[in-house]
């Protein structure tokens, strides 16, 4: 893998509230399959969503392709996450980028 990147974002004006999550990877070949989920292990600091992006290598010959991928969380505890941390292995080398949550519009009143 070459080059990933991605932004999230926590939507106040949403009811119920969502994280959204979205991003893109350069794969090696165009029938890579991109996963992108919330990891089991989430650390210790609550504050910061772990997550994993997992690349199942396809058959076809090597063109490097982008990918995009998506999560979105819903709910209060959604507003709990002030940064996101997202990890890939690409058994060469593991790769994270950590980054800031940005929070947009002011809650809905009922």
């Amino acid at each position: 893998m070459k080059t990933f990147n991605a932004q999230a974002y926590l939507s106040l004006r949403e009811v119920p509230n969502m994280l959204h999550i979205r991003g893109w990877v350069e794969t090696a070949r165009p029938d890579d399959r991109v996963r992108f989920k919330k990891s089991i292990n989430q650390g210790a600091n609550p504050g910061v969503l772990m997550t994993e992006l997992v690349i199942t290598r396809g058959s076809k010959p090597e063109r490097e392709t982008t990918k995009r991928f998506k999560l979105e969380l819903k709910g209060d505890h959604a507003k709990g996450y002030r940064e996101i941390n997202i990890r890939y292995d690409d058994g060469m080398r593991q790769y994270a980028i950590q980054d800031a949550i940005e929070v947009f519009g002011m809650p809905k009143i009922k």
